[in-house]
């Protein structure tokens, strides 16, 4: 359930689960924002009704969206031999998330 804030402040709810269905990932390297993606929602099968499920799914059912943020304006401050912790969080959602990342590192070489 994902109820409308107003619903839950006039009910007097006490539910996490609010905020409407606008989600957006945050990326931020050492406490700066790098940028921000607004993922498109996947349902996946019984996602809406667990009578929908299936063991077998199609082709392609769990070919998920990849989003690139490009920091390579950043990369003179992250070359300079110092910790630059990374994170990655859900704006406007309930505080549990599973996400996962991958850093692409693509070089030239100059003779």
């Amino acid at each position: 359930m994902n109820p409308l804030d107003s619903y839950v402040e006039t009910n007097h709810l006490a539910t996490i689960r609010a905020h409407r269905a606008y989600r957006e990932v945050l990326v931020t390297i050492g406490g700066q924002l790098i940028g921000s993606v607004v993922p498109f929602p996947v349902i996946f099968s019984g996602g809406i009704n667990p009578l929908f499920w299936e063991p077998v799914v199609s082709i392609g059912a769990f070919d998920l969206l990849t989003y690139n943020i490009n920091f390579t304006p950043l990369l003179v401050i992250l070359l300079n031999n110092k910790n630059h912790p990374a994170r990655l969080q859900v704006a406007n959602g309930i505080s549990f998330w599973l996400m996962d990342a991958n850093i692409s590192l693509v070089g030239s070489y100059r003779c």
